[in-house]
C-alpha cells in the first residue's frame, strides 16, 4: 500500500524549506503602512510570509502584497508554538509592549537562532532598550535599521494602502521603511 502524502495544508511549519517571516498588528492597515513593502520583497524573493491581526477587517490589502492573513487571537488562543518556525517577526512596538502573547512568540523566534526582531513606532519598550543582557530573551540591544523597497515594493504597496483605504498613499509610500532590530545568530 503506498504511503498517503500530507496535503500540504497538513504540514506542521518546522517541516517546510521555505524561510518564513510574520508581521503581527491590530489591523491589516497597520502592517501595510508600516511593514507593506519589506513584506512584499520577503515575498518576491520567496520567503513564506504571513500577517497576524487582531481585527480581520479587509484583508485584500495583504493579499496584494503576497500575504497570508491570519486571525491572532485564534494562534494565541491555540498556544501553537508559533515563533520556533519563524526567521523574522516584525511588529509594532506599542503592541510588543502590551501583549504578553505577542512578546512569547518574539522571544520564540529570537530563541531558535537565526532571528530577528522587527519593531516599528516611535515608542520602543524601555526593557528593549537596554544594554546587553538586560533582557534574558532579548541578549542584544534594539539597532535601528532601514529596509529600501525595491521599485515593485513601492507600487505594490501604494496599491494595498488605497485597498486599506488609507488616504493619500503617494505620501505614505517612501524609499525605505525603518525599524528597530534585534538579531540572535
Amino acid at each position: 500500500m503506498a504511503a498517503r502524502r500530507a496535503p500540504r495544508s497538513e504540514l506542521p511549519a518546522e517541516i517546510s524549506l521555505k524561510p518564513r517571516v510574520t508581521a503581527i498588528a491590530r489591523d491589516a492597515a497597520e502592517v501595510v503602512r508600516f511593514a507593506g513593502g519589506w513584506l512584499f520583497d520577503k515575498a518576491m524573493a520567496g520567503w513564506e510570509t504571513n500577517v497576524l491581526t487582531l481585527d480581520g477587517g479587509d484583508l485584500r490589502s495583504l493579499q496584494i502584497l503576497g500575504a497570508n492573513s491570519h486571525d491572532l487571537a485564534s494562534v494565541l488562543e491555540s498556544q501553537t508554538a508559533l515563533g520556533h518556525c519563524l526567521q523574522a517577526i516584525a511588529i509594532p512596538a506599542e503592541l510588543y509592549r502590551s501583549d504578553p502573547g505577542v512578546r512569547r512568540i518574539a522571544g520564540s523566534t529570537l530563541e531558535s537562532a537565526p532571528g530577528e526582531l522587527l519593531l516599528w513606532g516611535d515608542d520602543l519598550p524601555a526593557d528593549l532598550s537596554r544594554a546587553p543582557g538586560g533582557y534574558p530573551q532579548l541578549p542584544r540591544p534594539a539597532l535601528p535599521v532601514q529596509h529600501q523597497l525595491s521599485i515593485a515594493a513601492r507600487v505594490f504597496k501604494a496599491h494595498a494602502l488605497a485597498a486599506a483605504r488609507i488616504p493619500d498613499p503617494g505620501e505614505v509610500v517612501g524609499a525605505v521603511e525603518s525599524f528597530r532590530s534585534i538579531r540572535v545568530w
